[in-house]
């Protein structure tokens, strides 16, 4: 799945080249480094999404309890 958009965006990225009428070597070059550049962030974030999500949570969920306070003395 990974791959399918690394593949898709580098496509994208040689005919974007192509259409600003770049060499075939160049836009092959932009594609290829497009493809390989958006497999290796997308299959870093895919293994640290969950560790984010969680970390997040418990940093909201703690910061959260933390700052309730007591109310302050009402009138009597």
């Amino acid at each position: 799945m990974i791959w399918l958009l690394a593949i898709a965006t580098g496509a994208a990225a040689f005919a974007y080249a192509k259409k600003q009428q770049a060499s075939n070597g160049a836009a092959g070059a932009a594609g290829a480094a497009t493809a390989v550049g958006t497999g290796l962030v997308v299959s870093t974030l895919w293994y640290l999404f969950p560790i984010l999500l969680i970390g997040g949570a418990g940093f909201y969920l703690g910061r959260k309890s933390s700052e309730r306070k007591a109310l302050p003395p009402g009138p009597s």
